[in-house]
């Protein structure tokens, strides 16, 4: 009876224990959005929340070992209330946006060594690593780094499209090339699925000077804009509310 209730009291002190890790992580990223509101820099209050953030998972493995074992569990287990994925974006784009690119790549090696990526992919993260090699003018680390990724993840379109800009960064336009045309051809449309393809292309077209395939492009990447803003537009004459939606409800799929 005495083992019980002993293991009873260390199972609610862990429990409050990890309740006030949320509160903390939840008072820390609150005053990140009130310092973007107001348009003041405080990188203490990002660091410390992602600092929570971490230990928030180490203690619920010191616990359970499966605890979180992807990231969207995080939100998930606590129906959204905290948008973790959400914040991490913003803290990668905050920290971008103050040129801490080494941070960056840091931070991402972390998350995507904390979890198990078996359900998702860290694509998102992998993409923040070769965009910050890229910004810092790293053109080798990058194509390196790049090359490495769609050598393990060829499907995959986030890969594809940061090889493209690292090849294209080097000089590489033949390289470069190649890839694009895996996922957009000549008389093929700009969609919400290779949107970022195409963007990449643009840029490839417009570096190495190919005047008539950069038009191409950017006339197919307009139009789809444009199907976009009318779609949605139609959307709010109708009183309708277009985050419900699935992406697969969108008509220019």
């Amino acid at each position: 009876m005495m083992k019980k209730t002993v293991i009873s009291v260390l199972m609610l002190r862990r429990t409050l224990f990890m309740k006030g890790l949320w509160k903390k992580f939840e008072r820390l990223t609150s005053k990140c959005y009130t310092y973007l509101a107001g348009d003041v820099t405080n990188e203490d209050a990002w660091d410390k929340a992602y600092e929570v953030l971490v230990e928030i998972v180490r203690e619920g493995r010191s616990q359970n070992s499966n605890y979180a074992k992807e990231l969207y569990l995080l939100d998930d287990g606590t129906d959204y209330e905290y948008d973790v994925c959400g914040w991490l974006q913003d803290y990668l784009d905050y920290l971008d946006t103050g040129k801490q690119y080494e941070k960056i790549r840091r931070i991402c090696g972390e998350l995507i060594s904390m979890f198990s990526w078996e359900e998702e992919k860290p694509s998102d993260f992998r993409f923040y690593i070769a965009s910050s090699f890229g910004a810092e003018g790293k053109k080798k680390e990058a194509l390196e780094f790049c090359e490495d990724w769609y050598k393990k993840e060829s499907g995959n379109i986030m890969g594809a499209t940061a090889l493209i800009y690292a090849r294209t960064g080097v000089g590489d336009f033949e390289g470069a090339e190649q890839i694009v045309r895996r996922y957009i051809s000549e008389d093929g449309a700009c969609t919400d699925e290779n949107d970022i393809v195409y963007m990449a292309a643009e840029l490839l077209y417009k570096v190495s000077g190919n005047k008539k395939a950069e038009k191409r492009v950017s006339q197919a990447m307009k139009k789809y804009e444009k199907e976009v803003e009318a779609y949605f537009s139609g959307m709010d004459e109708d009183g309708l509310d277009f985050d419900d939606l699935d992406d697969d409800d969108l008509p220019f799929n």
